[in-house]
């Protein structure tokens, strides 16, 4: 059985940011750079055959989108040529009125505003930018596209340690700022160990054993629900069997966790999409989790992303 992704992800700037989130791993990054125009379309070309099949093309990767000055030419391209589902996520610290004004121009369908927290201070020591302006930013975009646009907007926040008695206050205010009639939705996804970031700033903070030791037994707690779920509904990851994930070099990842693409699937330049996503590691992964072995697998099996992404929360407006 062939399998084909339902959501193609493309990495459009990888390796720069305006943040300096303390769960992310951009700077053990070696891809740096901005995706041309010319190469982009190149990667579009190749799944052009197979757009029927596609839900979703996301435009992020390890950057912060915004950076790229041809985002909204991308999105238009990307829809002249069929793709549905156009989005990506931005920490919001670069949308000003005229790129605001060009995104919605561009037909995109989706974007995700990545805040995580109510307070000015909680937002400003995850992420290490201007809480203030990110929120003018956002609450301008909302403005532009209630009165000219048909985007859909997410607010998510990734719930820590740091903010996760903030959810509540979160979910309130962003739910009334949000319009139900462009399916607007504020969302949650917990934090995970794709970021060791995190780990070794808290381990620097006051009271750092302690906070260590939790930390440990929560990922225990939670590694061993994930080997305890996998056993009793099998498990596959999403990214297995729905998304491909091409980075700024054209390599292709295993999943969102193989930031540094370690696997060497293949490169969308010269290979064929359908064969890479049916490659012998994609293949045996898939069995190996479909017959609930998934603690067999070194790469996975210690993984919280799948836990993250199957208790995640989509609340509508």
């Amino acid at each position: 059985m062939n399998y084909f992704p339902s959501h193609l992800q493309i990495e459009v700037v990888a390796g720069i940011c305006s943040a300096d989130c303390i769960m992310c791993t951009i700077k053990e990054v070696s891809r740096k750079g901005v995706l041309s125009l010319e190469k982009y379309s190149t990667i579009l070309d190749r799944f052009v055959e197979h757009v029927d099949k596609l839900k979703f093309l996301t435009l992020h990767g390890m950057g912060e989108p915004l950076l790229d000055k041809t985002l909204p030419e991308k999105i238009a391209l990307a829809r002249d040529k069929g793709f549905p589902g156009i989005g990506f996520a931005t920490n919001a610290t670069h949308l000003s009125t005229k790129v605001a004004a060009r995104l919605l121009e561009s037909g995109l369908n989706t974007i995700i505003f990545s805040i995580d927290g109510i307070k000015k201070e909680t937002h400003e020591k995850i992420r290490k930018v201007n809480y203030d302006t990110v929120l003018r930013n956002v609450l301008n975009f909302v403005d532009l596209r209630n009165s000219q646009g048909k985007t859909k907007i997410i607010m998510r926040m990734i719930r820590q340690e740091e903010n996760n008695n903030e959810w509540d206050e979160y979910q309130a205010f962003w739910l009334s700022h949000l319009n139900k009639q462009f399916g607007d939705q504020v969302s949650f996804f917990d934090v995970h160990n794709w970021g060791v970031r995190a780990e070794s700033r808290e381990q620097r903070a006051e009271s750092r054993e302690q906070r260590a030791e939790s930390r440990e037994q929560r990922a225990e707690s939670r590694e061993q629900r994930l080997h305890d779920l996998s056993r009793k509904t099998q498990i596959v990851c999403p990214d297995l069997l729905e998304r491909m994930i091409v980075f700024l070099d054209g390599s292709v990842a295993l999943c969102c966790g193989d930031e540094k693409a370690v696997h060497n699937l293949g490169n969308i330049f010269h290979d064929d999409p359908v064969s890479i996503y049916n490659c012998s590691i994609f293949t045996e992964y898939r069995r190996l989790m479909s017959e609930g072995r998934l603690d067999e697998i070194d790469y996975c099996k210690n993984c919280q992303v799948i836990l993250s992404r199957m208790e995640k929360q989509y609340l509508d407006v």
